[in-house]
């Protein structure tokens, strides 16, 4: 729940399940949002990234980093040079949606593309990753 209220300084604060945005300002409200989100997005995806990367050195691989991007079309993407990036909405799922985009991303490392292979090297890391795709599907983008 987001609450939103006019007060002397911009800050945030969460407790339980409610977000609150005092600002000076109602403009301000969107700018503290998304920095808000981008710094609990970095938090939370490094907590979730740097475990599930470290399984994939079973494979021989290594991501070359991770990114936290603005994405419009995608939760995540995996370029050429090994860096993986992640939809900053995805701070808004659940972790284990969060964790499926991660993996899914990391299976691009050992499958470029989505071949029968990738997706068997999904299920064999994610079993039920079906259940999350279908989650994230009807959540933002």
């Amino acid at each position: 729940m987001l609450r939103v209220k006019e007060g002397s300084a911009n800050r945030l604060h969460y407790q339980g399940n409610v977000l609150e945005v005092e600002c000076r300002r109602s403009k301000d409200v969107e700018t503290l949002l998304w920095a808000w989100y981008r710094q609990r997005a970095s938090i939370k995806f490094s907590d979730y990234f740097l475990p599930l990367a470290e399984r994939f050195k079973h494979y021989g691989v290594a991501p070359a980093g991770m990114e936290i991007k603005e994405m419009k079309t995608r939760w995540g993407s995996c370029d050429n040079a090994g860096v993986i990036s992640l939809n900053i909405r995805l701070i808004c799922a659940s972790r284990i949606c969060i964790e499926y985009v991660i993996v899914h991303e990391l299976c691009h490392l050992v499958h470029r593309n989505h071949t029968k292979a990738f997706y068997e090297l999904l299920s064999q890391e994610m079993p039920g990753w079906e259940k999350w795709k279908m989650k994230l599907e009807r959540l933002l983008l």
